[in-house]
């Protein structure tokens, strides 16, 4: 697990889903700089904090529809941006960020 710790985070200005019929990723897109923590919520959720962040987003669910990803929920708090992603079943995941781009992947 990887934690950026910071003070100014990200304004998530786009969502995109690549699904692949063995894996999906989900880019998320944004202005500043990305500190986050992948939090497991349930075996069936994951969650990923981002700190001093908010979303520019007009919508808070999209869905997915892939047999490894059902949708993501994206939750506003006062000092963090949270996106929940609803998982099929127990699946493994990796992120690489780059800039202000978090790519997300899950196998």
């Amino acid at each position: 697990m990887r934690v950026n710790v910071g003070r100014a985070g990200l304004t998530l200005t786009e969502v995109t889903v690549q699904r692949q019929p063995a894996s999906v990723t989900v880019i998320l897109r944004g202005q500043g700089p990305i500190h986050y923590q992948p939090v497991a919520i349930h075996r069936s959720q994951l969650a990923l904090d981002l700190s001093d962040s908010f979303s520019s987003l007009k919508f808070d669910k999209l869905q997915v529809g892939h047999r490894l990803l059902k949708d993501i929920r994206i939750e506003q708090y006062t000092q963090k941006l949270r996106l929940v992603f609803a998982l099929a079943a127990r699946v493994r995941y990796a992120i690489k960020v780059s800039g202000n781009v978090l790519a997300i992947q899950f196998k």
